[in-house]
């Protein structure tokens, strides 16, 4: 039994309370000490401490039960790996390690639950990975045991329901069925590290040479983010309305609008921007005798929307709550890991498997209480949403039928209402609708004008009674006319409009648009200097790579579910993007490195990839790949990217870079600690990278080498210029 006796292990300063195990355990390893505490409930374990951190673990007859906070270790720091990595210089670029390695984080708590669990590693006979069901959890339980040199049976229990953490535990898979996404985190994670490291101290050095201060961090998926709201912020300050011309016919009680004739002259977009012309056949029309040349009657319908992923949850909070991405996230974890009402949330699948159908009738028995739509849904309904083959490594975010939704509080509420109403909707039927078509022609000696229209009638309004129309949904009654009879264009309307600015991005719209990277990926090229032809194969191939990425079911975009709303936050946080409003704009230091890094692309395209969200799109379905085959598609051609790409980075520093200067500050009023950029400051003397700035101590001004701390140069200030001794 394991709880015969107690043995004290005494190591340094602390001491770690064990059981003595004369019987054979199992190991359980859970992301989180909520899992662990559930785990713990199902396998009828009790807690007991171990160390002066107010740690332990739960202990079974036959199970030990413990909890990590979530990644335990981490990489060691350039430094640590190579001393000549510990200065920060351009000659000593690119940092670029031969393997992750890693050490302990620096935490105490951290430090003794792995003494816990390396004591438990030698006592046990097998152990269990119970990390959270994506890349990052199979990783963080898979590096612990490699740490420690595991050799034993390690099983994996896979589960995207809390509440049904019981009846996964009986069901465990061999955990090298999961290495795949044990690889493709790894490889995240050097990714993450070659180019965080090395761009970051490169750009840091440049930017600090130009006069600018402090950090510049350059990241392989947070800067392809910061490029995208820095263009749609710049496309905005650019835009320039456009004048331009539509006409529309009156046939009898019928408005038509013009089909654009292929002969007008328009601009590159097929609009009119010379309003006389539009005049002119405004009154060519006039009078005129038309034909009926389409005259088409449809029954259509419309499916229900499909259930929330991540992604589609945090815009619609986004849009509807206002709520931030990361504030989403947060609530969701909650709301499955606490709460326990909904299902897994860090998923990038908006489908649900036939199993969680099954269980469809006593879910909506559960949510009848708080929501009449439920009560009233058609149980046997089945909507297309519930389709096994289509379900990738989670399902969508569904209620699970279980839980107190009246404790919940009112974010937490209002986000459950999202994902409620989305799962409600399936059990109720397709909205239908009759959709008419009409064409009239004119006859005209260059080309003939066709006019066009279309009308619906709803006959079931559907799911649509549960969430309303939208505007595309409105009723436009028709009338049936047959094809070939004439009609008179009684009237004519020539219509003014303008160009639609473009709208910045909010964190709803960018998190859509870092799913659906696939979208600009024609205006992200027009800006390179490519040729046109290479343009076209560059925009083949990275269509190809995004087609065959999701008829895997996987999501070509940047970053995962799990990681982008941390993106957007990493963005926030190191001061390049700023909330105005519920919009997203770059700050002036955002504007600063992206403009200095796309003056590079001017002269050489060889490092576009530093800012490209495809070259971020093109590892992550490549990472995608690699867990779908379960790692036999192996790292080489991963690896041989990132080399060619950082390889045509080499003596960048060397390629014209055209980098705004600081904005020049006034005389120095700082606190204590700060400093402020004068347009009299000189080079350092002492070191080839800083530049000497003005600071503000505690015996008053003075001046120091903005490469601090590799450099420490100061000098007395001398009526605002440094006085060298």
């Amino acid at each position: 039994m394991l709880d015969h006796f107690i043995i004290l292990c005494y190591n340094l300063n602390y001491h770690v309370i064990l059981r003595k195990i004369d019987m054979a355990f199992k190991l359980w390893i859970c992301e989180k000490p909520s899992v662990a505490k559930d785990l713990a409930k199902f396998l009828n374990a009790r807690w007991v401490s171990a160390g002066k951190t107010k740690t332990g673990y739960y202990v079974s007859n036959d199970d030990v039960v413990v909890g990590l906070f979530g990644h335990m270790l981490e990489m060691q720091q350039p430094g640590e790996m190579n001393p000549k990595w510990q200065t920060w210089t351009l000659q000593n670029l690119p940092i670029y390690p031969l393997s992750n390695k890693l050490k302990i984080r620096d935490d105490a708590t951290v430090k003794q639950v792995l003494k816990n669990i390396e004591a438990l590693l030698v006592k046990c006979d097998s152990i269990v990975n119970v990390g959270d069901v994506d890349r990052e959890g199979q990783l963080l339980v898979d590096e612990i045991l490699d740490y420690y040199g595991n050799t034993k049976l390690v099983q994996r229990l896979w589960c995207s329901d809390m509440n049904a953490i019981a009846e996964a535990a009986t069901k465990l898979r061999p955990n090298t069925e999961y290495v795949g996404y044990k690889m493709a985190a790894e490889l995240r994670q050097q990714a993450d590290f070659i180019f965080g490291m090395t761009f970051t101290r490169a750009f840091t050095i440049i930017m600090q040479k130009a006069g600018h201060l402090g950090v510049f961090p350059v990241g392989r998926v947070q800067t392809p983010v910061l490029r995208l709201v820095y263009d749609r912020y710049m496309d905005l300050k650019n835009f320039k309305p456009i004048d331009f011309f539509e006409m529309n016919g009156l046939f009898d009680s019928v408005t038509a609008k013009l089909k654009i004739p292929q002969s007008l002259e328009t601009d590159e977009e097929g609009r009119v921007i010379n309003k006389a012309i539009i005049d002119s056949i405004a009154e060519y029309c006039k009078g005129q005798t038309a034909t009926v040349t389409k005259s088409n009657t449809a029954k259509k319908s419309t499916l229900q929307s499909p259930l929330h992923s991540l992604s589609s949850l945090q815009a619609s909070a986004n849009q509807k709550l206002g709520f931030g991405v990361q504030k989403t996230l947060d609530i969701a974890q909650k709301l499955y890991e606490v709460h326990k009402v909904t299902t897994y949330p860090r998923t990038d699948c908006q489908f649900a498997t036939t199993d969680v159908y099954a269980k469809s009738g006593k879910t909506l028995d559960f949510l009848s209480n708080r929501y009449e739509s439920a009560a009233k849904a058609n149980k046997s309904l089945k909507s297309w949403c519930f389709n096994d083959s289509k379900v990738t490594a989670h399902y969508a975010i569904v209620p699970t039928g279980f839980g107190n939704i009246e404790s919940l509080n009112s974010d937490e509420k209002a986000l459950f209402d999202l994902i409620a109403t989305q799962y409600i909707i399936q059990f109720y039927p397709k909205m239908e609708y009759t959709q008419i078509d009409l064409e009239f022609t004119i006859p005209n000696p260059k080309e003939s004008l066709i006019f066009k229209t279309s009308g619906r009638q709803i006959t079931n309004v559907g799911w649509k009674a549960i969430v309303g129309k939208s505007e595309e949904d409105e009723e436009n009654n028709l009338p049936l006319l047959k094809e070939g009879s004439k009609v008179v264009c009684s009237k004519t309307e020539v219509v003014s409009k303008k160009t639609t600015q473009p709208s910045l991005y909010t964190e709803g719209t960018l998190v859509t648009q870092m799913l659906n990277i696939h979208n600009v990926v024609d205006k992200i090229l027009a800006e390179s200097n490519f040729s046109p032809e290479k343009q076209k194969e560059i925009s083949k191939e990275a269509k190809q790579i995004f087609k065959d990425a999701i008829a895997r079911g996987a999501q070509p975009g940047i970053g995962t579910e799990a990681t982008r709303a941390g993106i957007v936050e990493t963005l926030k946080s190191r001061g390049y993007i700023e909330l105005k409003g519920k919009s997203l704009i770059p700050t002036d230091k955002g504007i600063k490195l992206i403009s200095a890094i796309k003056s590079t692309t001017e002269s050489s395209d060889r490092f576009s990839f530093l800012i490209s969200p495809l070259t971020t799109a093109r590892y992550e379905s490549l990472m995608g790949e690699m867990v779908e085959t379960n790692g036999k598609c192996g790292t080489s051609e991963i690896i041989k990217n990132i080399e060619k790409d950082i390889s045509a980075a080499f003596n960048f520093d060397q390629v014209p870079m055209n980098i705004q200067p600081p904005i020049a500050a006034p005389a120095p009023t700082a606190k204590k600690g700060t400093t402020t950029t004068k347009k009299n400051s000189k080079s350092c003397p002492n070191c080839s990278n800083g530049t000497m700035v003005i600071k503000k101590g505690k015996n008053g001004p003075f001046w120091g080498c903005n490469n601090y701390p590799n450099c420490k140069t100061t000098a007395n200030d001398d009526n605002g210029k440094p006085k060298f001794k």
